[in-house]
């Protein structure tokens, strides 16, 4: 759900391989075709409540108790990519992400102390511009 809100890049940049038609525009081979990805996964059209952190629309089992659980569209979700050019590294980024948020609520309270919100900065990557406050509490053993 982190991942749809706030990718680490907005979409994906790829140079055409032939003459192609997308949505009736003419893209001759070799133009590049930005894919903001970003733009779809914040979309109420593809994502009820988009705005929302929900990560309980990604659970299978909830689509009876959930009302914002749905099927979603394979295209619209793409933090890594897709194809033959999907990043490298995303099953060991997937898994080093898991590994850690489990860890992490295992062991720790975690509390934003921030005095707002994080605002994003999109660069070549999309990047906080202010400082991360997070007050971690050992919860007992």
């Amino acid at each position: 759900e982190s991942l749809r809100l706030k990718p680490i890049a907005n979409g994906n940049f790829r140079l055409s391989g032939r003459d192609i038609v997308l949505s009736g525009y003419k893209v001759p081979k070799g133009v590049g075709v930005y894919m903001a990805t970003m733009s779809l996964s914040n979309s109420d059209e593809y994502f009820e409540r988009s705005a929302e952190f929900l990560p309980e629309r990604w659970i299978k089992a909830a689509k009876a108790t959930c009302p914002v659980s749905q099927k979603h569209n394979p295209f619209v979700y793409l933090p890594f990519g897709f194809g033959p050019r999907t990043c490298i590294g995303k099953r060991l980024a997937e898994l080093e992400m898991e590994t850690l948020l489990v860890r992490l609520i295992r062991n720790y309270r975690v509390t934003w102390v921030g005095e707002k919100p994080l605002e994003y900065i999109n660069d070549l990557i999309l990047r906080p511009t202010g400082e991360m406050k997070f007050k971690f509490e050992k919860l007992r053993a």
